[in-house]
């Protein structure tokens, strides 16, 4: 019941229209596998008007096979090498029945013996579109369109087309591959004329054989860089099958799923070349996006402007699927969507990114990479941390630079720098015959040394740095290795500091390198083991606007010995207090003194907690309010100080008061004492206080706004540095003499005059019994002097700030300075027989207080 000639297949095989027919004698051949020439093809002759037909099959004309380079003595394989030899007779059909066209028209050329309109774009841009290919030959056209797609080549009267990006005045397109991207080697997509290398066509996409089609930078970048697809695999709405590409048929305007061995071939079979979409891609800096191809316009608009109610393309093939609102095609809406509709919007969705420090991030994980050398002291660690959020490149000397690479942003960085760091040079890795290949074929085995050696983690050449993937492919940027950080006029930076900006010319940021002693963003201040503050240790150990548990663990312990240091310190407060503040217990001086100890110790941890999380709570969050940053940077750190140095002094006035006491023995003065002692602790303050003034003129906020952070410094000459030192040396060696000599003396002194009234014992044996019975006299000064010890070498012999090499170094010895104030019931009670039993009578006072209060 057929009816002859048959029509195989069943729909078009070309452009929509064109057909294949095939007479009653062949029918019995026909098979899906096979190659079968057809006796007939059929077009739609008012889209083909320059083909005269043979005959005319229902509303189609048709020509015999031999007419149109199917004869019967062509050899073909396979149906696409059909297609492929027909393929050449249509390129001057029209694509369109209605133009509704204006003519003359400014913008689009009319091919010679037929009816089909092209975009001016498309002259002479290397591909024939009209059926006697003159669009070709306009030669002087090129140079008179004056169109944004045209490049006017120097020294040179040509004009060429870049719609391509192909055949652009090569001689200065390139003199050779020192620069290629990584991303742009062998992706299937030309993008540097091939050159004659040693007597071989070299370009971007030869030499493949090597090179993973699937890698870092084409997985899911929407373009089949992979024959088959398979780069593209289970990254977007799963449409069709494996091998075909879902897209938009430029025939019927229907959703297709395009064979494989149709994308990349050339031809352009979907809206928006989604299947070619190297005719509209983009190189901007160092990345790389795929667009909207206009049909007959060759315009190419970009992925926001498809559905926004403007039509961009000549023919509005940007506007033609939206029948929802003008945010159909918005990214955040793409699971809204119906197939259809996904298909069209993702067309140039994506963009690709070249890889470089600061965009490593997007890529798959990278090995843990440290590039290794032996640092200079003169380059600060703040310029470092400050620059590592997104990876730094930080040039030490011409052979060593650092590098830390994060695949999930921390602020935190802790690396072992090791052999294993080390980027080995590229001909350490290749073999003597790789080595001899030019460059562009060379870098075409790059993934081999990644692959072949599991533990290598990075290695240069030239004008690469690469890094290997936990994946064990390479991934490779362009890196200057005779790049310098050096500013070229160096009158920024103060003190001898080193003056690093961030690119040669026209920096953005300008950092200071500070020498040591010196900070700040201009290395303007100045800080010392002596004297130093919270403020001085944490300021760059605490990160603004990143909560307390995200915090390092210098932040984190530190919190937790404030704490500890603060409970113990009330708790030893209170039980020296319970002691002191009976009248049996200042009958002499160091009663007094003992009394306002307890009172001034407890002060002493309260300010110290305070003082602590105010810096902490106040660098995290930068909004706070000026007035209370001044407060706390200038009176609470002063009276920290003045009651610190209180708490020494008061300490050293009872071991001077003691060793007084031994050597007037019975002629000791109790009420001389007890007057000598009001006087003191009423005067002390004051004079403490004097002392310290300078730091309420010299201290203040200072606004970094480098670092756009609010810092609490103190600003001073030589001169005022050099009398805060003296004056933070006095209030501290002075104490810690005093208590040091009193252990001494008071020792030796009984422990002399015992020995001249028992001469049956040693020396050495009136030395031990002496101790063991007056210890309540030696052990508080030998603990003071024991436990001053540390932060008076650290201050004498530490040198100049240096908080982010050894933070725990500082923060031990300023901890260590409030352990006397914690614990002065240990010091002062435990080791005395008299205050012990006095603190047990006032524990026992307690109970019956509390025993009556609760009966009553």
């Amino acid at each position: 019941n057929c009816k002859y000639p048959i029509q195989f297949p069943t729909t078009p095989v070309l452009l929509g229209h064109v057909r294949f027919l095939y007479a009653p004698k062949q029918t019995f051949n026909i098979n899906v596998e096979l190659a079968l020439l057809p006796d007939y093809v059929c077009y739609d002759e008012e889209l083909c008007d320059f083909l005269t037909p043979t005959f005319r099959y229902e509303n189609l004309a048709c020509r015999h096979g031999y007419q149109i380079g199917i004869g019967s003595d062509v050899e073909v394989y396979d149906w696409k090498s059909i297609i492929d030899l027909i393929k050449p007779y249509f390129r001057g059909c029209s694509t369109r029945r209605d133009y509704n066209i204006v003519l003359p028209h400014s913008s689009l050329y009319v091919c010679k013996n037929s009816s089909k309109y092209i975009s001016n774009h498309r002259l002479v841009d290397g591909i024939s579109d009209c059926v006697l290919n003159d669009d070709e030959e306009v030669l002087k056209l090129r140079c008179s369109l004056n169109h944004p797609y045209r490049f006017h080549c120097l020294n040179d009267s040509q004009c060429q087309s870049i719609s391509l990006l192909r055949n652009i005045c090569q001689s200065e397109r390139q003199t050779n591959f020192d620069q290629i991207l990584f991303y742009e080697i062998c992706d299937r997509a030309v993008d540097w004329n091939p050159m004659i290398v040693n007597g071989r066509n070299h370009s971007d996409e030869t030499d493949c054989e090597n090179w993973p089609c699937n890698n870092v930078y084409t997985r899911c970048d929407e373009f089949w860089s992979c024959s088959n697809g398979y780069d593209e695999e289970d990254c977007t709405r799963q449409i069709c099958n494996k091998g075909f590409l879902p897209c938009i048929s430029t025939y019927n305007s229907k959703l297709i799923c395009l064979p494989a061995n149709l994308v990349g071939n050339g031809i352009i079979d979907c809206f928006g070349a989604s299947d070619e979409l190297q005719y509209c891609r983009e190189t901007s800096g160092f990345a790389q996006t795929y667009r909207f191809y206009c049909q007959n316009d060759t315009k190419c608009v970009q992925q926001w402007q498809l559905c926004d109610g403007v039509k961009d393309c000549l023919w509005g093939d940007d506007e033609n699927f939206c029948e929802h609102t003008s945010t159909q095609c918005e990214v955040s809406n793409f699971d809204n969507l119906s197939d259809f509709e996904y298909v069209f919007c993702r067309i140039g969705s994506k963009e690709r990114s070249s890889f470089s420090l600061k965009t490593a991030s997007i890529y798959p994980t990278l090995a843990p990479t440290l590039y290794i050398g032996s640092a200079d002291d003169k380059w600060n660690e703040s310029y470092i941390e400050s620059s590592i959020d997104e990876g730094v490149g930080v040039g030490i000397d011409i052979s060593y630079y650092l590098a830390v690479l994060q695949q999930d942003k921390s602020d935190n960085i802790s690396t072992t720098v090791g052999s294993a760091q080390r980027c080995a040079p590229f001909q350490e890795l290749f073999s003597s015959e790789l080595l001899a290949l030019p460059r562009i074929h060379r870098l075409k085995n790059y993934h081999i040394p990644c692959q072949n050696n599991v533990d290598l983690q990075c290695f240069i050449d030239e004008f690469y740095m690469c890094l290997c993937t936990v994946e064990h492919q390479t991934n490779c940027f362009l890196f200057d290795f005779n790049n310098s950080f050096v500013c070229t006029d160096d009158v920024y930076c103060e003190n001898g500091g080193a003056c690093l900006q961030d690119r040669p010319q026209c920096p953005e940021s300008i950092l200071c390198a500070c020498v040591d002693c010196f900070f700040g963003d201009r290395c303007q201040f100045y800080a010392k083991g002596i004297g130093l503050t919270l403020d001085d240790m944490l300021r760059y150990a605490i990160r603004p606007n990143i909560a307390f548990n995200k915090q390092s663990t210098a932040i984190k312990l530190s919190a937790a010995l404030t704490m500890v240091i603060f409970v113990v310190g009330w708790l030893n407060s209170i039980f020296a207090f319970s002691v002191f503040y009976r009248h049996t217990s200042r009958q002499v001086g160091s009663g007094i003194y003992l009394h306002l100890l307890s009172i001034v110790s407890c002060l002493v941890v309260s300010l110290l907690t305070m003082k602590f999380w105010f810096v902490v709570f106040t660098h995290i969050d930068q909004s706070t309010n000026r007035r209370i940053l001044y407060g706390g940077c200038v009176f609470l750190e002063i009276v920290l100080k003045v009651s610190l140095h209180m708490s020494n002094w008061l300490n050293a006035f009872v071991a001077l008061e003691r060793m007084v006491t031994v050597v007037r023995g019975v002629n000791f003065n109790k009420k001389r004492s007890k007057s000598i002692a009001r006087w003191t602790v009423r005067l002390l303050p004051f004079v403490i206080l004097s002392t310290l003034s300078h730091e309420f003129v010299y201290r203040g906020l200072f606004d970094d706004y480098e670092e756009q952070r609010i810092w609490c410094v103190f600003r001073y000459s030589r001169s005022i540095e050099k009398y805060s030192t003296a004056i933070q040396l006095f209030h501290f060696i002075a104490p810690f003499f005093i208590n040091l000599f009193s252990a001494i003396f008071i020792i030796f002194n009984i422990a002399r005059h015992r020995s001249i009234t028992r001469i049956q014992h040693t020396y050495e044996q009136q030395l031990l019994q002496q101790f063991n019975e007056h210890k309540q006299l030696v052990v508080s000064p030998i603990v003071l002097v024991i436990l001053s010890v540390p932060r008076l070498l650290i201050s004498l012999f530490s040198g100049c700030v240096k908080i982010s090499r050894s933070p725990w170094l500082y923060l031990l010895g300023y901890f260590i300075s409030f352990i006397p104030s914690s614990f002065i019931f240990v010091i002062f009670v435990v080791p005395s027989t008299l205050y012990k039993k006095q603190f047990r009578e006032s524990i026992s006072g307690w109970r019956r207080f509390i025993t009556r209060e609760s009966t009553s």
